[in-house]
């Protein structure tokens, strides 16, 4: 970067040294985790490159991988991945030939964008994937971490039609345990707020989280695994207003608790047996404060470690089926087309 014209003059320019963009990305969820205490992940897909950031106990882990991108380099990334890893996450039928086809044509106009919803999926598909990639490879010990804030960036992130495509390649992608904030860089901030980090990191971080970021929800994902249908965990939220709601989630199953961005409720979690809300003891119960976002409180009761199907017919079933549950309606009428 250094050796392109007009580099010595713009940087003749401040005092300050101009640092790359994973560098400020770095910076910003270093800031972010020190300052509230919390052990915070960032992401940023591209087309070309994906970067990666965490901070938990003090560690900071950074991880940049020009062969994992949603476009550019994803014709590397068929090298690293296998046809089946995306496959599994498709909730359409399409034999791995025909998927392995369309990645290809996909890395030989890497600037397109999805034109139909079978393409937003394989796109997806494809990002949960490079986010299970670079997190292993960044921090193997990521699974034993309880991750209080994820932070999204990038195009295939933030410009999903709704709210709930991102959570699932989150979700999908991190399998975060515990209670976990969901946040989105809607504005396409992230880089330039983590430089001005560096001069004054109060301001980066209230920008962050007041204008630039998005607030997905809470989501509460207990460990653990039982039998489907059974109940994996009664949860009684008491929000501000003294109403309270109760509800039982059977294991295998996401859902959807109301709480409007801004505001704050109180859960009272109660896991059966089987199932571990982030104190380490299964079946002991937990009782915490969360803030409501776009989807609100999410219930993510389909158990940690994740666990699909091999049946097809049924997994495909179970991913239309979690989208539903998070207010996606037309990802049925794939099957239909």
């Amino acid at each position: 970067m250094s050796r392109l014209p007009g580099f010595e003059d713009l940087a003749n320019w401040t005092k300050y040294p101009i640092e790359p963009a994973s560098r400020s990305f770095e910076k910003l969820v270093a800031y972010i985790s020190q300052r509230n205490q919390l052990n915070v992940i960032g992401i940023n897909i591209g087309s070309r490159s994906t970067a990666f950031s965490a901070r938990a106990q003090g560690q900071l882990s950074t991880s940049i991988r020009s062969d994992a991108g949603v476009g550019h380099s994803l014709a590397s990334l068929l090298e690293l991945v296998s046809i089946e890893r995306f496959h599994r996450w498709l909730p359409f039928d399409i034999s791995l030939e025909a998927l392995n086809d369309r990645l290809l044509n996909k890395s030989l106009y890497p600037t397109t964008i999805p034109t139909n919803i079978e393409d937003l999926l394989i796109e997806h598909a494809v990002a949960r994937e490079i986010l299970r990639l670079v997190m292993n490879q960044a921090r193997p010990d990521a699974a034993e971490v309880q991750w209080n804030l994820l932070m999204g960036a990038g195009r295939v992130l933030t410009g999903a039609p709704h709210a709930a495509y991102a959570v699932m390649m989150l979700l999908d992608g991190f399998e975060p345990w515990g209670v976990t904030s969901l946040t989105l860089d809607r504005s396409g901030l992230v880089n330039v707020l983590g430089a001005i980090a560096a001069i004054d990191p109060v301001a980066a971080v209230n920008v962050t989280f007041q204008d630039a970021f998005l607030n997905l929800g809470t989501v509460i994902a207990p460990v653990g695994h039982g039998r489907r249908g059974k109940t994996a965990l009664r949860i009684r939220v008491s929000y501000a207003e003294d109403e309270t709601l109760e509800k039982e989630i059977p294991y295998g199953s996401m859902e959807l608790i109301a709480l409007t961005p801004g505001n704050k409720a109180t859960i009272e979690m109660r896991p059966a047996r089987h199932f571990d809300v982030g104190l380490g003891q299964p079946g002991r119960g937990a009782v915490a404060e969360v803030e409501g976002g776009a989807l609100g409180l999410i219930v993510d009761a389909r158990g940690r470690p994740l666990r699909l199907p091999k049946d097809d017919l049924q997994r495909r079933e179970l991913l239309q089926q979690w989208l539903s549950a998070l207010g996606v309606s037309n990802v049925s009428s794939v099957n239909n087309h």
